[in-house]
């Protein structure tokens, strides 16, 4: 790549009612670039569309080299890209590949459909949007874990607050118990129950045994 020079990005089309794209590339002499395609579709290069080239030339099939954008010193890279995408994003399939990156055209045609909808034109702008969204959700995550470890420390302090430890934890793991009826202080079966489910929703817990070990370890 020739940095300083201006170059294009084209697409190799065939004909078939209308010119169809196949390949984008990006070069800075059209026609040599051409030849160069014709040259290793005859020699056998390993690439996919060299075989495309040599198989339409071989049933006379018409095809061409069509200049579709410009670019500068920047490099041909965004540019390139973002008329891969903007084919495959109207369903029509390509022979681009990168040597190496099997995955390469695969990831691209996966993320299509979804960087069609959110209007964004480049791979390399869906990267960075991919990266945004998994540091958000990691973000979120940790904002609430913190938040239910303040919800559990306000409620092990609001339920020391409502009720004498033993009595509490007795009720829940099922013993009977016998409130003083001059014991302002205990809350009644009917609280409890309703704290019950409070704390269960809380705690994430679904299992009697969890609960109970939670108030055996944290009711003290």
């Amino acid at each position: 790549m020739k940095r300083g020079i201006s170059g294009i990005i084209y697409e190799l089309r065939y004909f078939e009612g209308t010119w169809i794209p196949f390949y984008v590339g990006e070069t800075y002499h059209g026609d040599k670039r051409k030849a160069e395609h014709i040259y290793c579709g005859k020699v056998g290069k390993k690439l996919p569309v060299y075989a495309y080239i040599q198989a339409l030339n071989d049933r006379g099939r018409k095809w061409d080299l069509f200049p579709v954008d410009t670019y500068d010193a920047g490099g041909p890279e965004n540019k390139e890209d973002e008329h891969i995408m903007k084919n495959l994003m109207a369903g029509i399939s390509l022979l681009n590949a990168k040597k190496g990156n099997a995955n390469w055209m695969n990831n691209r045609i996966k993320a299509a459909p979804k960087m069609k909808k959110l209007g964004i034109k480049t791979y390399k702008e869906w990267n960075a949007y991919e990266v945004a969204q998994k540091t958000i959700k990691k973000n979120e995550e940790r904002a609430e874990k913190e938040r239910l470890k303040q919800k559990r420390q306000q409620w092990k302090e609001q339920a020391r607050k409502d009720a004498k430890p033993d009595i509490f934890k007795n009720w829940w793991m099922g013993r009977p118990h016998e409130p003083k009826k001059s014991n302002k202080d205990i809350v009644t079966p009917t609280k409890l129950l309703e704290r019950q489910k409070q704390i269960a929703l809380i705690l994430g817990m679904d299992k009697k045994e969890q609960i109970d070990e939670f108030f055996t370890k944290e009711i003290k």
